[in-house]
């Protein structure tokens, strides 16, 4: 029985051997440094609430068991998580008072 070997080969047909390999990550790492290549990374955590790459302020209250169970019904069926719920409901809330 013969031992088939797992190959790969790049678009153009290359043979992408551990020597290929080692000249595109040369290549890579040269435009790099010098700049012709910009590589960006996947911000960690939610995007910002305000549109900004400025974190949004975070706010942690404690519920009552039931209340969280109501919540989290009342939001699932407007479609939202429960923290757009609670957004909601403060914006109404502190918008009424200013009143």
């Amino acid at each position: 029985m013969t031992k088939r070997r797992n190959t790969k080969r790049l678009a153009d047909g290359t043979l992408l051997t551990h020597a290929e390999t080692s000249r595109i990550l040369t290549e890579v790492e040269t435009a790099i440094d010098a700049g012709d290549v910009f590589i960006s990374y996947p911000r960690r955590g939610r995007p910002s609430l305000n549109g900004d790459a400025a974190a949004s302020p975070h706010v942690g209250f404690r519920l009552s068991p039931q209340l969280k169970s109501e919540a989290e019904q009342l939001a699932r069926r407007r479609g939202i998580s429960v923290s757009e719920l609670a957004r909601q409901a403060l914006e109404v809330m502190v918008a009424s008072a200013s009143r």
